[in-house]
Parts: structure tokens; C-alpha cells; sequence
């Protein structure tokens, strides 16, 4: 029979391993045992003879607009509006392993591509079927040089990327550059093979029209595809007045080129924003470095 009264004194002794003289609520908090003083439903005495541990109190996350989510690094300095945010990525999602390893295939490929034209120019040059301007060159030459060339390139390269955008050229070829919203290093090179010939070709076939000098061609080669790299990361590393300043906002920054992965209509410049501003193309969102926002751009924001 249930007993409806007060513990006896040897209940309120309790069980091996709980302390004599512990109030009803300390009881109920043992990390041993859980104390049930009142006859329940389910079992009957003050005892349930279950060992249970104390659940560990809550973790708690930061609230959107507290120093841990809105701006403060890792020595509690608030950011200010013109200092670039630690490697906030841009995109605040990434692409899938799938799209990631389609990425490295295409972009071994393309590498595999680089390597044969500049092949063929070398050996065509030595066999004396190309012409390159020898002998030394001042330094005035070759930035007169390096700069017609890079003019000359990021032209071709903006009209042939706005070539690309074409319905039918995207579907069939320029729409494995875009299946990552949130891009890398190996998507600047994951390039259909057609668009790798016609995008890098342009390099030998300068050659053949104008003879330069081979520092020059050096130069430029280097140049675009170290931009081509830097400008696929998803991260922004330069301050906000970068992009307000020329002719430091001549050159592609990351911020610039990963839009155009989100909003296909934009920033088609390779290395430079000049082509962009020409045509009027060019569009930055700076609210990335507003510290109050997580990302500039949406996630599931698609380039196509």
C-alpha cells in the first residue's frame, strides 16, 4: 500500500552514495540518484533506483548582434567599417565534393593545355617559325609591351566571356566554370577544353602578329594567371577603400569576380575592371564589409 506521508527518517538517509541529511531538492539533484519523494504512477516509493548523471547545462550560442557573431575577432577588437573581415568568405556556403572533384579534373586538364601551347610556341620560335624580338631590352620597353598586351588580352578575354554567356555557348561549354557558386583557385582553371584553347590560344597567336620580346610574354603570362587565381577565392582580404581608389580599383579583386559568379550579368573582366567599366558592367557590393552582415551574397545564389 502507498504511503501518502512524510519520509521516514530512513528515507531521508536514502541509498548508498547520497549523503545523510540532504534537503528534498539537493536529493533530487544527486548525480547518483533521482529522488522521487511522493509516490508516482509509474513506481511506487521515494526511490526510483535509477542512476542517472546530471544533464551538462546548455551550450550557448552567440545572438546576432553580440560581439561573437557581429564582428569581433579573436581578441574581442571590433572591426571597423574599412578593415576587410579575417577570411569571411564571401559565399557563405560551399560547393559540394562532387563539384569540388569535377573542379580538379577539369582543372589538371586545363593545366594539361597551358603546358602544350606554351610547348608548341617554344619549339615553333627556336625552329624560327615564330619571331620574338632578342637581344636586351630596357625596362621602359617592357612595361610599353607588357601593357598593349594586357590591354590587348583582357578585351579578348571580356568578349569572348560575354561570347560564353550566350545561351546556347553557356549550356554547352562556359557552364562547367559556374557549377560552383562559391569558387577556389581550381575553379579559376576548371574550363571546358574548348574554352581553355580559346582563352589561352590568344597568347600564341599574339606572338605570330607582333614579335615581343620573351620577357614580355613571360610577364603577362604570369601576371593573368596569378589574377586568375587570386580572383576565384571566396574571400576578400583587401580593405573596403581598395575598391573606391584608382587605379588600385582598376585591378579584379576577389569581391569583383565572385559576383559574377552570383549574378552572371557583371564583371566578365579577367585581370582588370577596365573592360567593365568601358562597357558598363562593372558592379561591387561593399556590403561585405558591413561587420553587421554574415555574407554579402546569398546562399543558393546561382551564376546562371
Amino acid at each position: 500500500m502507498a504511503r501518502c506521508g512524510a519520509p521516514t527518517v530512513a528515507e531521508k538517509r536514502g541509498p548508498p552514495g547520497i549523503p545523510a541529511g540532504l534537503s528534498r531538492f539537493d536529493r533530487a539533484t544527486a548525480p547518483v540518484w533521482t529522488w522521487h519523494p511522493w509516490p508516482t504512477a509509474t513506481k511506487r516509493g521515494p526511490w526510483t533506483g535509477e542512476a542517472t548523471a546530471p544533464k551538462p547545462p546548455p551550450e550557448r550560442r552567440p545572438r546576432l548582434g553580440s560581439g561573437a557573431a557581429d564582428g569581433y575577432n579573436g581578441n574581442m577588437h571590433r572591426q571597423t567599417e574599412t578593415q576587410a573581415p579575417a577570411r569571411r568568405p564571401i559565399v557563405p556556403h560551399e560547393a559540394s565534393a562532387t563539384v569540388r572533384r569535377r573542379e580538379r579534373r577539369l582543372a589538371l586538364g586545363t593545366i594539361g593545355i597551358i603546358l602544350v601551347l606554351g610547348t608548341a610556341t617554344t619549339i615553333l620560335v627556336l625552329a624560327g617559325r615564330l619571331q620574338v624580338a632578342t637581344g636586351p631590352a630596357s625596362a621602359g620597353r617592357i612595361a610599353a609591351e607588357a601593357s598593349a598586351w594586357l590591354l590587348v588580352v583582357e578585351f579578348y578575354l571580356y568578349g569572348l566571356h560575354r561570347l560564353l554567356h550566350t545561351a546556347r555557348l553557356f549550356r554547352s561549354v562556359h557552364r562547367l566554370h559556374h557549377l560552383s557558386s562559391a569558387p577556389t583557385a581550381w575553379t579559376a582553371l576548371a574550363l571546358h577544353p574548348v574554352e581553355a584553347l580559346a582563352a589561352f590560344g590568344i597568347f600564341p597567336l599574339l606572338v605570330a602578329v607582333h614579335p615581343v620580346h620573351p620577357a614580355t610574354i613571360a610577364l603577362v603570362s604570369v601576371f593573368m594567371i596569378s589574377a586568375l587565381l587570386a580572383t576565384h577565392v571566396n574571400h576578400d582580404p583587401l580593405p573596403k577603400a581598395w575598391h573606391r581608389v584608382a587605379p588600385l580599383n582598376w585591378l579584379t579583386t576577389p569581391l569583383v569576380h565572385v559576383g559574377h559568379h552570383a549574378n552572371a550579368r557583371i564583371n566578365f573582366g579577367a585581370a582588370t575592371t577596365i573592360p567593365d567599366r568601358v562597357f558598363a558592367t562593372h558592379r561591387v557590393d561593399l556590403s561585405y564589409y558591413d561587420t553587421r552582415r554574415e555574407a554579402s551574397l546569398p546562399a543558393g545564389s546561382r551564376g546562371w
